[in-house]
């Protein structure tokens, strides 16, 4: 019995220290560079985990999206942020913009689906991990985005199961070279922190080659006609490109995104930045992509850019 006893203890005191070696493992990554790794949480679920398939995966992507050109300069984006087996190949047709243009900064805005919170939330802490390894933030940018209103900060529990920024990335590495990320996580649908943070990022970024992101899908669980009917109404409004009309429409229910606050707050930002036009240049829902039509929901992929006879404007 003692000897039973001695050998449990063993086993124990080996499963303790692989535990902490584990641990130690583990703290030295998130440790490593200049900060934290934020690991993915979403990666086999919403993507592949292995890189050569999610490279190849969005090659293929990029290599079936049609080719749009604009009559300007790309200033945002807006594309959809579910599973790539649903929305890739619309996210696609958006990112395929990158190939023809080099940005050095990236602002990915996105909801929170997890936590309400009053204000915005930027990621700050340190870098982020996908597959396709390290996505450096550009922490200095971020900090200076955070020092010009009291509604930004970093919120950490807002980032850690959060998917809206975390799904855009993977694009974005293997489309880009060399870029850095300010990553934005928004707690709450409400226009004026919406203003309060483009006028923010405005201030910050304004002499940068930056590339705004709103992650965002369109409407959720309708019948395939109806979600048609409703992202329909939401795509006139967003070319219309009037942040407040899109933001009272979200509010009465006339119009859906789930990000609409990203949306919004890019729309502000991209207009401070110059532009004046928006081309949608694809929508499906789940419904194209998977078959099932019965609840489906919607993406789209929309360019706002600065066309090349244009005066400045100020966002509304």
């Amino acid at each position: 019995m003692q000897k039973f006893i001695s050998l449990i203890l063993i086993i124990l005191i080996v499963l303790l220290l692989g535990f902490r070696v584990c641990l130690a493992r583990q703290d030295t990554e998130r440790s490593a560079g200049q900060g934290i790794i934020r690991h993915p949480v979403v990666s086999g679920i919403f993507y592949p985990s292995d890189a050569r398939r999610l490279r190849l995966m969005i090659k293929n992507f990029l290599k079936a999206a049609g080719t749009v050109e604009l009559e300007g300069e790309l200033i945002a984006l807006l594309v959809p942020h579910a599973g790539y087996k649903y929305s890739g190949s619309i996210a696609a047709w958006g990112y395929k913009l990158l190939e023809k243009n080099n940005f050095e900064t990236i602002v990915i805005l996105g909801p929170s689906h997890h936590l309400a919170h009053q204000g915005a939330s930027i990621y700050n802490i340190g870098d982020y991990r996908t597959p396709l390894g390290i996505a450096k933030v550009n922490k200095k940018l971020c900090n200076e985005i955070i020092a010009e209103d009291e509604q930004i900060s970093y919120y950490g529990p807002l980032h850690q199961r959060e998917h809206s920024i975390e799904v855009e990335i993977p694009f974005l590495q293997v489309i880009l070279q060399d870029f850095s990320l300010i990553p934005i996580v928004i707690g709450n649908r409400d226009i004026v922190t919406c203003k309060k943070l483009a006028d923010a990022l405005t201030r910050a970024l304004k002499t940068k080659k930056v590339l705004f992101i709103a992650s965002s899908d369109m409407s959720h669980y309708y019948e395939y006609a109806i979600a048609n009917f409703i992202d329909e109404k939401t795509l006139r409004t967003i070319e219309k490109f009037s942040p407040s009309e899109l933001m009272d429409k979200l509010n009465n229910g006339n119009v859906q995104l789930c990000g609409g606050s990203a949306v919004v707050t890019v729309m502000m930002a991209a207009k401070k930045f110059g532009a004046d036009k928006v081309k949608v240049l694809k929508y499906a829902n789940s419904g194209d992509t998977s078959g099932e039509k019965n609840s489906v929901v919607g993406y789209t992929a929309v360019a706002f850019y600065k066309s090349s006879k244009k005066s400045v404007s100020k966002y509304k």
